[in-house]
């Protein structure tokens, strides 16, 4: 594919051909014209005023209308190249806004990068604390999931996790894990808000990186917790959009079938990564 500005040299060297050769044709009928005059009309100069009047005539009648037909000819390629120029010239200033926002959305995605596996690393270091009076040094965070999640399996189906959740233990651990809740989700709606413009291979490999930071046991416990859409719709609403439980769906359904229809399908994934993220 030929560059902009090689295109350009070459429209101007054929311009400029064209030019030559009407001026070359302008030439030549000139003196074909005078040549034609000069055998069948012999004689000297003439001191009479209408004989030269008619010579006038003679060759502005032969030469006027083809001299206008080359002019008319040569405007039409000049429009013609001038329209290819600003056609030319739309496309280098296409590219180049495509170019900056390449650019744009390049940096724009090493800083939500930089920041988001920042903000995960800072996460996991809170929750990753343990209690020494723990049997087998068990994670103390971890320990208070299993205790929920293995607990719920025991309670009636008409029970919620919620209202489990909040008698089974104590206001100190509740807190710990509210807290862990509204971080988690604060961290995914940092990705929501950012990742709009990303294409959709990269969010879900962002998605994913997610993902990887978190336990099985963690993603249970979120997906316990946030059934109950009138509680937290928009928790709810995120975790169906980026499909947050996908790596946990044959888990869930095994132990927890009662409450799967709480949420949309497409949070375990397909339906095209939830319609593009909606």
């Amino acid at each position: 594919m030929k560059k902009p500005y090689t295109q350009n040299i070459n429209k101007y060297h054929l311009f400029n051909v064209i030019l030559i050769i009407v001026g070359t044709t302008a030439l030549l009928m000139l003196g074909v014209t005078f040549g034609i005059y000069a055998k069948y009309f012999t004689g000297g100069i003439s001191t009479d005023q209408s004989l030269w009047a008619q010579f006038g005539d003679y060759f502005g009648g032969i030469l006027n209308p083809l001299l206008s037909f080359m002019t008319i000819l040569i405007l039409l390629y000049t429009l013609r190249l001038q329209k290819s120029e600003i056609e030319i010239t739309s496309k280098e200033l296409e590219e180049n806004r495509n170019t900056i926002n390449s650019q744009n959305l390049l940096l724009k995605k090493q800083s939500f990068e930089s920041t988001f596996i920042n903000i995960m690393d800072y996460f996991s270091r809170c929750y990753s604390w343990k209690i020494k009076d723990l049997d087998n040094n068990v994670h103390y965070f971890h320990a208070l999931i299993i205790t929920l999640i293995e607990g719920y399996k025991d309670v009636l189906k008409s029970k919620t996790f919620n209202d489990f959740f909040y008698k089974k233990i104590n206001e100190y651990e509740q807190s710990i894990l509210i807290h862990y809740i509204d971080e988690f989700f604060t961290i995914i709606k940092y990705f929501d808000e950012n990742t709009k413009t990303f294409n959709r291979t990269d969010r879900i490999i962002y998605r994913n990186l997610l993902l990887s930071k978190l336990s099985d046991n963690e993603l249970i416990f979120i997906f316990l917790y946030c059934q109950n859409d009138w509680e937290l719709p928009f928790y709810k609403e995120l975790c169906e959009r980026h499909q947050i439980f996908v790596t946990i769906k044959t888990t869930i359904e095994k132990h927890y079938p009662d409450i799967v229809d709480k949420y949309k399908p497409e949070v375990f994934g397909s339906k095209v990564l939830y319609k593009e993220l909606k």
